[in-house]
């Protein structure tokens, strides 16, 4: 059975995470080994240490602290991995199932959200989907804003089930940004934008179907790129 994975520095952070989750090597506010050290120790470069390190940190599993180092969350497995999804190894199942909950959940959310939103937090979603935006055209890493995008939209339907569900099916796995890397770019720069509009408008029929067609297009893109690694293992 062939098992697709994602790239190197998100390999290594679900082995990280297991170590903590799993394997219960490092425990809660425990200090991680320096970069170093782990990169001898898993045989990868000190660069994709560091890089799944600021995956495990988006996720809540780590905490850096200047000047100090970097230690385990307190509570590290509630806030990373409430469904234990990282126990699922194959990555391009992991997320085809991904989008096909939130395809369950977050176009009708956004209902809630263009009836709901106060004109505070409309100002800090306009400014979320333009940070986001900056990043994409300057052709910086958005995984971070594309997940406080998300969130803040989760946050808005004031509804604290919606909330904690779409937060913790987001920590628990790793952004499709990192496969179909382009597509994911143009898709969120684009119906980001288109979101935004239409709850601004308070229309919530317009930001389900923007946000039905923002999550159909990162399916697309998965299940392509996934098709692509395939067919190069092949030939």
């Amino acid at each position: 059975m062939n098992h697709t994975k994602g790239p190197l520095s998100l390999e290594i952070a679900m082995r990280l995470q297991k170590m903590i989750l799993t394997e219960k090597e490092y425990k809660p506010n425990d200090r991680i080994p320096d970069e170093r050290t782990l990169a001898l120790r898993l045989g990868v470069s000190r660069n994709s240490i560091r890089e799944a390190i600021k995956v495990l940190v988006g996720n809540g599993v780590l905490i850096v602290k200047r000047g100090v180092g970097t230690f385990v969350a307190d509570n590290p497995d509630f806030i990373s991995d409430p469904f234990r999804l990282s126990l699922i190894e194959d990555y391009r199942e992991l997320q085809i199932k991904w989008y096909e909950v939130r395809l369950m959940v977050e176009p009708e959310a956004m209902r809630l959200v263009a009836e709901r939103i106060t004109p505070k937090e409309l100002e800090q979603l306009t400014l979320l989907e333009q940070e986001c935006a900056d990043l994409i055209r300057n052709g910086l890493d958005y995984t971070i804003a594309d997940n406080n995008f998300h969130t803040f939209l989760a946050k808005a339907t004031h509804n604290e089930i919606i909330e904690r569900l779409i937060q913790g099916i987001g920590a628990s796995v790793s952004s499709g940004i990192a496969m179909g890397k382009d597509l994911a770019r143009r898709n969120a720069l684009e119906n980001h934008r288109l979101i935004v509009e239409y709850i601004k408008k308070r229309d919530g029929t317009g930001a389900y179907h923007a946000m039905r067609l923002h999550l159909l297009q990162g399916k697309e893109d998965i299940m392509n790129q996934s098709i692509r690694v395939e067919d190069e293992m092949i030939q």
